[in-house]
Protein backbone atom coordinates (compact mmCIF):
# COMPACT_ATOMS: atom_id res chain seq x y z
CA UNK A 1 0.00 0.00 0.00
CA UNK A 2 2.86 2.60 0.83
CA UNK A 3 4.77 1.95 -2.30
CA UNK A 4 1.06 2.14 -4.48
CA UNK A 5 0.81 5.80 -3.06
CA UNK A 6 4.75 6.82 -2.99
CA UNK A 7 4.81 6.26 -6.86
CA UNK A 8 1.21 7.54 -7.04
CA UNK A 9 3.10 10.89 -5.68
CA UNK A 10 6.28 10.66 -7.97
CA UNK A 11 3.82 10.19 -10.83
CA UNK A 12 0.94 13.17 -9.67
CA UNK A 13 4.73 15.93 -8.65
CA UNK A 14 4.18 17.84 -12.23
CA UNK A 15 0.76 18.52 -10.77
CA UNK A 16 2.18 20.79 -7.76
CA UNK A 17 3.58 23.12 -9.77
CA UNK A 18 0.37 24.01 -11.40
CA UNK A 19 -1.08 23.80 -7.74
CA UNK A 20 1.31 25.92 -6.30
CA UNK A 21 0.76 28.89 -9.39
CA UNK A 22 -2.56 28.86 -9.76
CA UNK A 23 -4.93 26.95 -7.51
CA UNK A 24 -3.40 28.10 -4.43
CA UNK A 25 -2.80 31.68 -5.10
CA UNK A 26 -6.71 31.99 -5.77
CA UNK A 27 -7.68 30.46 -2.29
CA UNK A 28 -5.04 33.26 -0.72
CA UNK A 29 -6.62 35.91 -2.28
CA UNK A 30 -10.29 34.69 -1.47
CA UNK A 31 -9.02 34.57 1.92
CA UNK A 32 -7.94 37.96 1.84
CA UNK A 33 -10.75 39.43 0.41
CA UNK A 34 -12.92 37.46 3.16
CA UNK A 35 -10.78 39.35 5.87
CA UNK A 36 -10.88 42.38 4.17
CA UNK A 37 -14.48 42.66 5.57
CA UNK A 38 -12.86 43.41 9.06
CA UNK A 39 -10.14 44.64 8.37
CA UNK A 40 -8.30 47.71 5.77
CA UNK A 41 -6.64 46.27 3.27
CA UNK A 42 -5.28 48.17 0.28
CA UNK A 43 -4.43 46.73 -3.45
CA UNK A 44 -1.62 44.04 -4.03
CA UNK A 45 -1.42 42.67 -0.19
CA UNK A 46 -2.08 39.22 0.49
CA UNK A 47 -2.29 37.06 3.67
CA UNK A 48 -1.73 33.59 3.46
CA UNK A 49 -4.27 30.94 4.14
CA UNK A 50 -4.45 29.72 7.36
CA UNK A 51 -4.14 33.18 9.90
CA UNK A 52 -4.53 31.63 13.20
CA UNK A 53 -6.12 35.06 14.21
CA UNK A 54 -6.47 38.78 12.48
CA UNK A 55 -8.94 40.74 13.95
CA UNK A 56 -9.68 44.22 16.25
CA UNK A 57 -10.14 47.76 15.23
CA UNK A 58 -7.93 49.81 13.57
CA UNK A 59 -5.79 47.47 11.84
CA UNK A 60 -4.58 48.72 8.44
CA UNK A 61 -2.06 46.61 6.14
CA UNK A 62 -0.45 49.18 2.97
CA UNK A 63 -0.36 48.21 -0.67
CA UNK A 64 1.66 44.69 -1.77
CA UNK A 65 2.27 43.66 1.24
CA UNK A 66 2.22 40.00 2.34
CA UNK A 67 1.26 38.37 5.83
CA UNK A 68 2.58 35.00 6.20
CA UNK A 69 0.77 32.04 7.55
CA UNK A 70 -0.30 31.48 11.11
CA UNK A 71 0.25 35.32 11.96
CA UNK A 72 -1.91 36.09 14.90
CA UNK A 73 -2.34 40.05 14.57
CA UNK A 74 -4.99 41.54 17.24
CA UNK A 75 -6.03 44.86 18.55
CA UNK A 76 -7.75 44.97 22.13
CA UNK A 77 -9.50 48.24 23.14
CA UNK A 78 -9.19 49.32 27.04
CA UNK A 79 -10.32 51.88 29.30
CA UNK A 80 -7.09 54.12 28.67
CA UNK A 81 -6.97 53.06 24.81
CA UNK A 82 -10.21 52.98 22.85
CA UNK A 83 -8.53 52.89 19.40
CA UNK A 84 -5.10 51.10 19.19
CA UNK A 85 -4.07 51.07 15.99
CA UNK A 86 -1.43 48.49 13.77
CA UNK A 87 -0.62 50.09 10.57
CA UNK A 88 1.73 48.37 8.27
CA UNK A 89 2.93 49.80 5.46
CA UNK A 90 3.55 49.16 1.59
CA UNK A 91 5.96 46.23 0.30
CA UNK A 92 5.87 44.74 3.89
CA UNK A 93 6.35 41.14 4.29
CA UNK A 94 5.62 39.61 7.43
CA UNK A 95 6.71 35.96 7.83
CA UNK A 96 4.75 32.82 9.05
CA UNK A 97 3.76 32.09 12.86
CA UNK A 98 4.39 36.01 13.70
CA UNK A 99 2.98 37.71 16.87
CA UNK A 100 1.92 41.76 16.93
CA UNK A 101 -0.52 42.94 19.15
CA UNK A 102 -1.46 46.09 20.41
CA UNK A 103 -4.12 48.42 22.75
CA UNK A 104 -1.96 51.85 21.77
CA UNK A 105 -0.26 51.70 18.64
CA UNK A 106 2.37 49.82 16.31
CA UNK A 107 3.23 50.98 13.18
CA UNK A 108 6.06 49.15 10.92
CA UNK A 109 6.84 51.08 7.68
CA UNK A 110 7.17 50.94 4.00
CA UNK A 111 9.63 47.54 2.52
CA UNK A 112 9.91 45.49 6.15
CA UNK A 113 10.94 42.39 6.24
CA UNK A 114 10.80 39.77 9.34
CA UNK A 115 11.75 36.31 9.94
CA UNK A 116 9.34 33.79 11.31
CA UNK A 117 8.26 33.68 15.42
CA UNK A 118 8.51 37.44 15.32
CA UNK A 119 7.20 39.31 18.23
CA UNK A 120 5.70 42.90 17.92
CA UNK A 121 3.86 44.40 21.40
CA UNK A 122 2.96 47.47 22.96
CA UNK A 123 1.49 46.25 26.06
CA UNK A 124 1.69 43.74 28.91
CA UNK A 125 -0.40 42.11 31.34
CA UNK A 126 0.00 44.64 34.15
CA UNK A 127 3.09 46.48 35.85
CA UNK A 128 5.91 44.78 37.38
CA UNK A 129 5.63 45.94 41.23
CA UNK A 130 5.04 43.48 43.95
CA UNK A 131 0.87 44.11 44.60
CA UNK A 132 0.37 43.32 40.98
CA UNK A 133 2.69 40.13 41.21
CA UNK A 134 0.91 38.61 43.71
CA UNK A 135 -2.07 38.26 41.17
CA UNK A 136 -3.04 35.91 38.48
CA UNK A 137 -1.42 37.30 34.98
CA UNK A 138 -4.75 36.96 33.44
CA UNK A 139 -6.73 39.10 35.88
CA UNK A 140 -3.59 42.17 35.56
CA UNK A 141 -5.18 45.22 33.58
CA UNK A 142 -3.50 44.91 30.05
CA UNK A 143 -0.79 48.82 29.96
CA UNK A 144 1.41 50.07 27.50
CA UNK A 145 4.55 51.84 28.39
CA UNK A 146 4.03 53.76 24.65
CA UNK A 147 4.11 52.79 20.97
CA UNK A 148 6.27 50.77 18.65
CA UNK A 149 7.19 52.36 15.38
CA UNK A 150 9.69 50.34 12.44
CA UNK A 151 10.41 52.60 9.97
CA UNK A 152 11.03 51.82 6.38
CA UNK A 153 13.68 48.75 5.36
CA UNK A 154 13.78 47.34 8.27
CA UNK A 155 15.53 43.23 8.78
CA UNK A 156 14.29 41.78 11.36
CA UNK A 157 15.71 38.35 11.89
CA UNK A 158 13.33 35.01 12.75
CA UNK A 159 12.44 34.80 16.54
CA UNK A 160 12.96 38.59 17.18
CA UNK A 161 10.83 40.33 20.30
CA UNK A 162 10.26 43.72 19.94
CA UNK A 163 8.48 45.34 23.18
CA UNK A 164 6.92 48.44 23.97
CA UNK A 165 8.12 51.93 23.60
CA UNK A 166 10.38 51.21 20.60
CA UNK A 167 11.76 52.75 17.83
CA UNK A 168 14.08 50.92 15.34
CA UNK A 169 14.87 53.42 12.69
CA UNK A 170 15.38 53.22 8.64
CA UNK A 171 17.23 50.49 7.29
CA UNK A 172 18.48 48.44 10.49
CA UNK A 173 19.21 44.95 10.55
CA UNK A 174 18.17 43.13 13.98
CA UNK A 175 19.55 39.59 14.38
CA UNK A 176 18.02 36.60 14.87
CA UNK A 177 16.72 36.17 18.54
CA UNK A 178 17.55 39.69 19.72
CA UNK A 179 15.04 40.97 22.28
CA UNK A 180 14.70 45.13 21.57
CA UNK A 181 13.60 47.36 24.70
CA UNK A 182 15.12 50.53 23.57
CA UNK A 183 15.63 52.77 20.56
CA UNK A 184 17.59 51.59 17.81
CA UNK A 185 19.53 54.66 15.39
CA UNK A 186 18.98 54.42 12.02
CA UNK A 187 21.15 52.30 9.50
CA UNK A 188 22.35 49.71 12.83
CA UNK A 189 23.27 46.30 13.02
CA UNK A 190 21.71 44.76 16.42
CA UNK A 191 22.07 41.67 18.23
CA UNK A 192 21.38 40.10 21.60
CA UNK A 193 19.58 39.83 24.61
CA UNK A 194 19.20 42.64 25.45
CA UNK A 195 19.23 43.71 22.04
CA UNK A 196 23.12 46.03 21.48
CA UNK A 197 24.45 48.21 18.67
CA UNK A 198 27.05 46.51 16.80
CA UNK A 199 27.79 48.57 14.06
CA UNK A 200 26.16 51.93 12.94
CA UNK A 201 26.44 53.38 9.28
CA UNK A 202 26.37 57.39 9.47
Amino acid sequence: MYRFFFILGKLFHPLRAIYNKFIFRIVEYIYTGCLSVRINISNGSVIRYPSIRIEGSGISIGRNSYIGKNAVITTWRTKLYEKPNILVGDGTNIGQNCHITAINRIEIGNCVLTGKYVTITDNSHGSVTLEEMQFDPNRRALVSKGPVVIEDNVWIGDKVTICPNVRIGRGSIIGANTVVTKDIPSYSVVVGNPARVIKTFE
